[in-house]
């Protein structure tokens, strides 16, 4: 007996865990965020793969995924035995006054609560496992669309810039200047000429704060730290539109509804625990008594009697969270579906974004003298704006180009592997 009690204090702190604080260090974290780095270089394929290694939103996922699998990995385990220690003394004194004795009570789990508690928790992480293929497929998206955008933005600024300060079109503004002073082109002529360029100035304004803004976001997406300056290779590749054919039902297999189901299928197993709460809990174990000098030694029986209560709140409240969760896989795979069908629209509204331009042609009948410098301007003004608007419908059609690819491969990827 004296050895099991002092066996005890290492049977209780054998499993025990420590407590380790994790306090944060500002220095090590400027260190790992600047890296020493003055710029980087960037493809849109390199702007991508860093986002996905470095966004916060989805490395927050990938944390959450972690600590509901370190949960489904802790869960399952029985309820810790019980110790009961009585010691009496009788008051009026006989030969042995003193009575004591104690038990370990056991509960066993015939309902099979705790291996419901774990396959629910198991669901729980697989959900947030299809969170982060979720959130992985957002970010790509959202990374295409700032470096294609930082990237287009540079070049439709420079191209600007350095249209507006070419020789030819210095040289017909200086034309068109002396011939409204001599009288030849009239005066509202040549304030619209005026007009366009101040235009022109409010354009790049606004072009380069919007770059700026893309610039901060993507900065945030990839990791790079605002004093990194930030260069685009040459490569500007415009994806290729997937033309795999999708029905309906085939997107029950996207991440998002996925998800939905898997929290569904934890939602069921929870109410399977909480029915099982209905039915009596057994408890078993040794005890050992001292009383009047002799030893007695036996064992515990206890047992549950679910007679009024059955759990009937806990069942309520399980069953109406069964009920949200199926609903939320429903409106996840609508949504899915919306999308989608979204992203196809949105494409098919851009239409063509080439840009129409009769540079070309007005320079060589300029050069011939068959056209006036003032017609020569107004036709490179045009074109300014034409390159604005293509860089627009550009953009919207990269960004819906590249959500149809993500959901289409992602939904033939998961038809592979459940093929398998």
């Amino acid at each position: 007996m004296r050895r099991l009690f002092s066996l005890l204090p290492c049977l209780l702190l054998a499993g025990c865990v420590s407590y380790e604080p994790a306090p944060v260090d500002w220095e090590a974290e400027v260190a790992d965020w600047t890296n020493g780095q003055q710029c980087v270089t960037l493809s849109i394929g390199d702007a991508l793969l860093r986002a996905i290694a470095f966004s916060p939103e989805l490395n927050a996922v990938r944390l959450a995924h972690a600590k509901s699998a370190a949960k489904a990995d802790a869960s399952g385990y029985w309820d810790d035995p019980s110790l009961d220690l009585d010691v009496l003394r009788v008051l009026k004194e006989p030969k042995n006054p003193w009575t004591y004795g104690g038990s370990v009570s056991l509960t066993i789990p015939v309902t099979g609560i705790p291996g419901l508690e774990r396959k629910a928790a198991e669901a729980y992480a697989e959900a947030d496992r299809w969170e982060i293929i979720a959130a992985e497929d957002e970010t790509i998206i959202e990374a295409a669309n700032l470096a294609h955008t930082s990237l287009s933005l540079k070049r439709l600024t420079d191209f600007l810039v350095n249209d507006r300060r070419s020789e030819s079109y210095r040289s017909a503004r200086d034309v068109s200047r002396r011939l409204a002073e001599s009288g030849e082109l009239t005066k509202t002529e040549y304030l619209q000429q005026n007009v366009a360029e101040n235009e022109l100035d409010q354009t790049l304004f606004e072009l380069r704060k919007e770059r700026i803004e893309t610039e901060s976001k993507l900065r945030r997406l990839t990791g790079i730290p605002p004093g990194c300056v930030l260069l685009w290779n040459d490569e500007d590749a415009l994806p290729v539109l997937t033309t795999n054919e999708v029905d309906y039902l085939d997107f029950v297999r996207a991440p998002e509804v996925q998800a939905a189901l898997a929290r569904h299928e934890g939602k069921e197993t929870e109410l399977k625990k909480e029915i099982r709460r209905q039915y009596p809990e057994l408890s078993i174990g040794p005890a050992y008594t001292r009383e009047d000098g002799f030893d007695k030694v036996g064992f515990t029986v206890g047992l549950s009697l679910p007679l009024w209560n059955r759990n009937r709140q806990g069942i309520a409240e399980a069953k109406g969270a069964r009920d949200e969760s199926r609903h939320a896989a429903i409106i996840a795979w609508r949504d899915a579906v919306q999308r989608y069908i979204d992203a196809q629209m949105a494409l098919a509204a851009v239409g063509d974004w080439s840009v129409e331009s009769s540079r070309a042609y007005a320079e060589e009948l300029y050069e011939a003298g068959e056209i006036t410098a003032g017609e020569y301007v107004a036709s490179i003004q045009q074109d300014w704006n034409q390159y604005v608007n293509v860089f627009r419908r550009r953009i919207a059609a990269i960004t819906a180009t590249y959500r149809i690819n993500v959901l289409v491969s992602r939904l033939k990827d998961e038809e592979g592997i459940s093929e398998e």
